[in-house]
């Protein structure tokens, strides 16, 4: 039987989206209700406290409220306390304390007689790496939630995507693509599940640019780049991420009130973890965080898998740091007698942003429904 544990501070967006999303439901109402439930001691069993009592707090929460879009309005309360939320989503709260230092989540990972690829409680090894050996080529646009409607043209285009060095995609000999990337279109580029050996593993969340020309349109609002490098080991039989996560979050200086400077300047990071998460391919991984890299200075980096609908995994990067504070997550099922070296189908994308980090309030979501 597998159970997870939390006991770590996570962003706000991952906080909400990780209780709400583990359902397996992604209504736009899902991190509203996630906020509600907890301050209201539900199925978490909370004990936050989201009232305002001084008369700045009052005004506070008040702002908040206006500037948030309606089914973000629940969750700035909690925003603004992600440890003790972090806290109250554990099945047994710790203090805010040990919550900061991080007893640090993992998810169980045992060997079964299962061999089915994704269930209600977990997902087969070789799964996890056949997602991040997988070139992502699907965008984003601003919706209402997780799962819902596009909404406007004021926020860019975005995408999450891994990639690897060296490449696991082999062009088609004697074919030239124009423009754009060949990984996107199977006539030029083929897929090989990722061969025994040491890679870089590359995960990055920034503006998406259309090709074949390049997107020069300004947009109201920023969207903060991430890029993240760590260390890929795959043996026949199973594989490693890497201790050291080299990461760097830039400030988008493009879009935005010109007549405001956007707030804070790009970090150059290194984060670390004494447990590098590791699994057989036919192992069973539970649902929950799979390994958290951090800095002294209290920025961390997350990797979790989460229960979608039937069939589905969703896997999730989570970024904390002073520029970006942002759940990225990507749903798969797995056709009828898959195996490792088939493709994974890809569903629902997502993208939660927590816009603190630009000095504003609630959060933004991004999808792949919709995209305009």
């Amino acid at each position: 039987m597998f159970k997870q544990k939390l006991h770590v501070a996570l962003t706000a967006a991952a906080l909400l989206a990780l209780a709400a999303c583990g359902s397996g439901s992604d209504s736009s109402n899902d991190a509203g209700t996630a906020a509600k439930s907890l301050a209201n001691g539900g199925a978490a069993q909370s004990n936050l406290t989201t009232k305002a009592n001084t008369p700045a707090e009052q005004a506070g929460a008040a702002a908040a409220a206006e500037a948030a879009p309606a089914d973000a309005n629940a969750v700035n309360a909690v925003a603004a306390s992600s440890p003790e939320a972090a806290a109250a989503l554990s099945d047994n709260p710790a203090t805010v304390a040990q919550v900061a230092d991080g007893a640090t989540p993992y998810a169980a990972v045992e060997e079964t007689a299962d061999t089915t690829p994704i269930t209600s409680t977990s997902v087969r090894g070789d799964v996890i790496l056949s997602i991040l050996d997988r070139f992502n080529c699907e965008a984003q646009g601003h919706s209402s939630g997780p799962n819902g409607k596009h909404v406007d043209e004021k926020y860019p285009t975005v995408r999450q995507n891994h990639e690897l060095s060296p490449d696991n995609y082999q062009d088609v000999p004697n074919k030239s693509y124009p423009y754009g990337d060949r990984k996107c279109r199977p006539e030029y580029s083929t897929y090989h599940a990722v061969a025994p050996g040491t890679y870089n593993l590359e995960e990055s969340e920034g503006q998406y640019y259309w090709m074949p020309y390049r997107d020069e349109r300004h947009f109201d609002f920023r969207f903060n780049g991430w890029t993240s490098n760590t260390t890929l080991t795959v043996s026949n039989d199973r594989f490693t991420l890497g201790g050291q996560v080299t990461g760097e979050a830039s400030v988008d200086t493009r879009n935005g009130d010109a007549s405001k400077p956007p707030v804070g300047s790009d970090q150059k990071l290194t984060l670390t973890t004494d447990k590098p998460f590791s699994a057989n391919f036919s192992s069973r991984v539970g649902y929950g965080v799979l390994a958290v890299w951090k800095d002294a200075q209290g920025h961390n980096y997350q990797l979790a898998v989460r229960p979608g609908e039937t069939g589905e995994v969703r896997l999730c990067w989570n970024v904390n740091t002073d520029v970006v504070k942002r759940l990225s997550c990507s749903t798969w099922s797995a056709p009828q007698n898959w195996k490792r070296g088939d493709q994974l189908k890809e569903g629902l994308r997502y993208t939660i942003d927590d816009r603190t980090a630009y000095g504003e309030q609630g959060l933004i979501y991004f999808n792949n429904k919709d995209v305009k």
